[in-house]
């Protein structure tokens, strides 16, 4: 069995109009990076345009002059967690 491989960027691939709209959507995934929220310590992405160092959530808060619910700031200790299996 012989598989061929299928040029992408092939201009013959398809009509004018469809790899005109394939090369837009490409140029625009170019566009959108990933960063690490130093607060919450999640990977979230990015429009480049739009580059910021906090995710939208943690930014928000840190506006509204709120902690990140996610972030270590938070402190949450939730205490003594039960499990229903059998404590050994």
């Amino acid at each position: 069995m012989i598989i061929s491989s299928v040029n992408l960027d092939s201009p013959n691939l398809w009509d004018p109009d469809v790899q005109r709209t394939v090369d837009n959507f490409r140029e625009k995934l170019r566009r959108w990076r990933l960063s690490f929220c130093p607060t919450c310590l999640r990977i979230h992405p990015f429009y480049q345009i739009r580059q910021t160092v906090e995710c939208g959530h943690c930014a928000g808060q840190r506006r509204k002059g709120k902690i990140s619910k996610y972030g270590a700031d938070n402190d949450m200790d939730p205490g003594v967690v039960c499990s229903s299996g059998p404590m050994i």
